[in-house]
């Protein structure tokens, strides 16, 4: 719970939720491909996000992030 400075309490929690894979030897390496495509991704949005910090002030939103991956894709 955060106690608000008006004496409102505003209750915040996450849900996680775990789910157990059991791919077939045919899925293995697509499911692969998936996992080195979202790391990859989102280690070139860290090295942005660094990038930006230290050189040009604040970090792209998500908005603009989402317009350059969208011309990323259309460009591959």
């Amino acid at each position: 719970m955060i106690d608000q400075p008006c004496g409102q309490v505003v209750l915040l929690w996450s849900m996680a939720h775990k789910y157990r894979l059991q791919p077939s030897d045919q899925q293995l390496p697509v499911l692969g491909m998936h996992c080195a495509h979202a790391r990859a991704v989102w280690n070139v949005a860290l090295e942005q996000a660094n990038l930006y910090r230290r050189h040009w002030g604040p970090t792209p939103n998500a908005a603009q992030r989402q317009r350059e991956l969208a011309e990323a894709r259309r460009s591959s």
